[in-house]
């Protein structure tokens, strides 16, 4: 009996009901961080980098947006040359298909080499930004040394990227992290503050202040 005022709906049924959206919406958002390009949307695919943010991109998408110097697409707007990504170092699940639909198969297109897990999205992953190389959080909680367990390579605290930070706290210390380096990029010495002053009031035969120029290299690096 329903529809016909025989019955009342109960509010486990009706909270079930509002869940499955829910759920849907947050499976496909989780499909877009992990399988698409964060600056163009097309489907990741090897060569795959990553910025200091921890988002993915398609190699061929940053190298495109310099070249063309585009300004549409503001994700990116941080990345001002290749050195400010790191081209991954993955490894291929080989039983996934690119065939599969993304909203029903939980399978990742790569996965931990030390764990076992998929990167899928349901765990935590990260990467060394002196290597590149990829694996899940619950490995790095492992090791048992400052060098990475695939390469070998030595690596501090500061080169371990979160890969899409889901929480405020994760978000806000990468983008912390990202002002700190950029920061650290931007750090020019007197001497050489003083050349490029030198150059440009001879390029320009214009009497730039000090002050001036310090302001000028300020905004390059911004």
């Amino acid at each position: 009996m329903g529809g016909d005022g025989g019955s009342i709906p109960r509010r486990v049924e009706l909270v079930k009901s509002k869940k499955k959206p829910e759920q849907a919406n947050r499976r496909a958002a989780n499909v877009a961080l992990w399988r698409h390009c964060a600056l163009s949307q097309d489907r990741l695919r090897v060569p795959i980098v990553s910025c200091r943010l921890g988002r993915l991109y398609n190699k061929e998408s940053v190298i495109n947006k310099m070249l063309t110097r585009s300004k549409v697409h503001t994700t990116a707007d941080h990345i001002k040359k290749l050195k400010d990504v790191r081209e991954l170092r993955l490894t291929v699940n080989t039983s996934h298909t690119d065939n599969s639909d993304p909203l029903n198969d939980a399978t990742g297109e790569f996965y931990c080499p030390i764990t076992g897990l998929e990167m899928s999205g349901v765990h935590a992953f990260v990467y060394f930004w002196t290597c590149g190389c990829v694996f899940s959080k619950k490995a790095l909680d492992v090791a048992t040394d400052s060098r990475c367990m695939q390469c070998g390579t030595p690596f501090t605290p500061d080169d371990i990227i979160l890969i899409n930070p889901q929480t405020e706290e994760e978000i806000a210390a990468a983008q912390k992290r990202l002002a700190v380096r950029s920061a650290a990029s931007c750090k020019v010495s007197p001497n050489s503050l003083s050349s490029k002053c030198s150059y440009i009031k001879e390029r320009r035969r214009y009497p730039f202040s000090y002050k001036v120029c310090i302001a000028i290299s300020a905004k390059v690096c911004q």
